[in-house]
C-alpha cells in the first residue's frame, strides 16, 4: 500500500548560542524583563556577528511583552552597554549588536553569593 500522508515541511532551524545565553542568564546586573528582552534579542541574534535584526512587534510577540516594555528594555540595554543600535532598516525596524564583552564569562563568574560584575 503507497504512503498517502502528506509530507510536511521540515520546521525552520534556528540558531540558538549558548555560550550567549549562558553569559545573559549569568548577568545578575539586570532586572528580569530586560534579561528575558536580552535573551529574546540574543535568540535573534546572527551566528557570526551578534547582531539582531527584529522589530519590536516580533521582540514583544516572542518574549511576551508589550512593545511598550520592549522599547523602554531595549534603551535600558543600550545605556547599559550590553546591546547596541547599530543601524536602522528603511522599515524603521532597528539592527542591534549584542555586545558580548560586557557579559560575563564561565571564568569571570564569582561565587553565587558574591557576584556583582554585571553592574
Amino acid at each position: 500500500m503507497a504512503d498517502t500522508r502528506t509530507p510536511v515541511a521540515a520546521p525552520r532551524q534556528q540558531f540558538i548560542n549558548l555560550d550567549l545565553v549562558r553569559r545573559i542568564v549569568l548577568c545578575d546586573g539586570l532586572n528580569g524583563t530586560s534579561r528575558s528582552v536580552l535573551l529574546t534579542v540574543g535568540m535573534h541574534a546572527s551566528q557570526d556577528r551578534q547582531q539582531c535584526f527584529c522589530s519590536i512587534a516580533t521582540l514583544a510577540r516572542k518574549s511576551g511583552w508589550s512593545r511598550r516594555t520592549i522599547t523602554q528594555h531595549l534603551t535600558r540595554l543600550q545605556q547599559l552597554g550590553y546591546l547596541s543600535l547599530i543601524g536602522t532598516h528603511d522599515s524603521g525596524t532597528g539592527i542591534y549588536q549584542v555586545r558580548l564583552e560586557r557579559l560575563p564569562t564561565d571564568a569571570s563568574v564569582a561565587p553565587r553569593h558574591n557576584r556583582s560584575h554585571c553592574r
